[in-house]
């Protein structure tokens, strides 16, 4: 290998500064509230960054609905507060590469990006084994 492409100094710095911004976009993404309302805004809802729901919040006026439009609506809302997530993690990673994988999706557990993972590992593997 050409000692002028491999510095190991220059490796650990670019590593250690992926792995601070890798911590700060965590910290952020786990503060993340989505929330969503239904019934007029008698059912609010809070959800986290992967879809849980974090809070229901019932107007007095929402315990006069019939049983199945109260459960209808607190889905809703939780439907709307898992879009406003997603939005608030696609602006955390907005500025940063992902690699093309969604990572809203991978949050909220609607893609599994392993294929996609492994599939460039082995280019990366073929590229190093060309390279020898």
């Amino acid at each position: 290998m050409n000692s002028d492409t491999y510095d190991p100094r220059r490796l650990l710095d670019q590593i250690e500064a992926q792995v601070a911004k890798a911590k700060e976009s965590a910290a952020a993404l786990s503060a993340i509230e989505g929330w969503g309302e239904a019934a007029n805004g008698h059912v609010k809802v809070c959800v986290g960054p992967s879809g849980v729901l974090r809070k229901i919040e019932l107007d007095p006026r929402a315990m006069r609905m019939a049983s199945e439009d109260l459960a209808a609506s607190i889905v809703e809302a939780a439907q709307d507060g898992q879009r406003a997530a997603a939005v608030s993690i696609r602006e955390i990673y907005s500025t940063k590469d992902t690699g093309g994988i969604d990572i809203a999706a991978v949050a909220q557990g609607e893609y599994d990006p392993t294929q996609q993972l492994e599939q460039r590992l082995e280019k990366a593997r073929a590229a190093l084994r060309d390279a020898r």
